[in-house]
């Protein structure tokens, strides 16, 4: 269990002041009691080959969207560039 006190005194003993001290909410210290004094299970842990396959798997994934956002803005760069050439030309048509 995380004493807070014995912290509180020993900051004290080095010199620290109260008002200067960091202030943290009981759920800080129940959340830092309870990993120091329990493991997580072994069996919810994924395996390293399991977590390289997914990352491969996420890599793959981006990339594609990637690419798939590249060629987004590729075309309508081109309907840009189509849109003013055709607006050049008809304006230059009626002026």
């Amino acid at each position: 269990m995380f004493d807070t006190l014995a912290v509180a005194q020993q900051l004290a003993a080095g010199g620290v002041e109260r008002a200067t001290k960091p202030r943290s909410s009981p759920r800080l210290s129940t959340t830092a009691s309870s990993r120091a004094t329990t493991s997580p299970p072994t069996s919810s842990r994924p395996a390293l080959p399991e977590v390289r396959a997914e990352i491969a798997a996420l890599d793959t994934r981006l990339s594609t969207q990637i690419s798939d956002v590249r060629t987004e803005i590729a075309n309508l760069v081109g309907t840009v560039i189509a849109t003013a050439t055709l607006t050049v030309g008809i304006l230059r048509l009626i002026g």
